[in-house]
């Protein structure tokens, strides 16, 4: 199926006009595959599925969106009130606004998506953020981000605004605009119990990855973060700053830091609390090899 500039009369604040938008939240199982569609120029959405019954409760299960094509849309692909739902393996590139969403219905009201699997899709060229998980005004919990490949966003590679049980991991996110990897809830949002880790984030503008909301035991680990050109062509500032928010027991270690253009390890307006440990991370300070182990015990 090939969807072309539907809603083209309409505006990106309208309901519908998606390529392909299906309404979900009637039934709680909802098996359903799109697969091998083409979705360009629609004036909202290329694919999107949204829960328009929220008045049941029922988070729909049973979704798969494989091996499509969305270009060229305001938002390639959103998920919107769903349960589990599989993002996999598409090409989501030059839409106006992010390449893939995850959050409220209709992004003004209702109930986020839970539990949404986005791996091994090829996310490039979008005009704000290549993956938002714009979860904070919702339930926001158990998301995995794993093995994309995330380049030349205008801004952040991949956005994390609140949740629970997250993870993002073994990602490459290289040539964007702003942050590679931006988690930034706010002082008002906690992420808990998630992960960060093995992710590759190169040749941003901006940090590498940016802390700026309050973490509660998470890890950020084992990430690779630097700007592999050289002298003053060097744009990913820090390979990680701690920008904001209070972090508690949650160890930062075993991060590669090197070659950026600050520094490997910033703590510029965070609070570290608890258990916080800060290890081994190559690259902690301004480009050395230093392996420094400070621990933050609890008071």
């Amino acid at each position: 199926v090939v969807v072309e500039n539907c809603g083209r009369n309409a505006t990106i604040t309208s309901l519908g006009s998606a390529g392909i938008g299906i309404a979900t939240g009637a039934w709680q199982i909802e098996d359903g595959l799109i697969t091998g569609c083409v979705a360009r120029g629609n004036k909202r959405f290329g694919i999107y599925l949204a829960n328009e019954w929220s008045l049941y409760g029922l988070y729909s299960q049973g979704i798969k969106v494989i091996g499509n094509h969305c270009e060229g849309n305001q938002w390639g692909i959103g998920d919107c009130g769903n349960d589990g739902m599989i993002i996999q393996g598409n090409t989501v590139i030059n839409n106006l606004a992010d390449g893939i969403y995850v959050g409220t219905e209709n992004q003004f009201a209702g109930n986020s998506s839970i539990n949404t699997d986005i791996y091994d899709n090829d996310i490039a060229g979008n005009g704000h953020y290549g993956i938002n998980l714009n979860v904070g005004a919702g339930v926001g919990t158990g998301q995995k981000v794993h093995n994309n490949r995330v380049r030349t966003s205008t801004s952040v590679g991949i956005k994390v605004e609140s949740g629970t049980n997250l993870t993002v991991t073994d990602n490459e996110v290289h040539g964007g605009g702003s942050v590679g990897i931006h988690i930034a809830g706010g002082t008002g949002l906690t992420i808990t119990n998630s992960r960060f880790s093995g992710n590759r984030v190169w040749n941003n503008t901006g940090d590498g990855i940016e802390v700026y909301t309050n973490l509660t035991k998470c890890e950020i680990r084992d990430n690779y973060c630097t700007d592999t050109r050289s002298g003053g062509s060097r744009t990913q500032t820090n390979g990680i700053e701690i920008a904001l928010g209070t972090i508690t027991d949650t160890p930062i270690s075993g991060n590669t830091l090197l070659g950026n253009s600050t520094n490997g390890l910033l703590n510029s307006g965070g609070t570290l609390a608890g258990a916080t440990v800060i290890s081994r991370n190559p690259g902690y300070n301004s480009g050395t090899l230093d392996e420094l182990v400070t621990l933050y015990p609890t008071a």
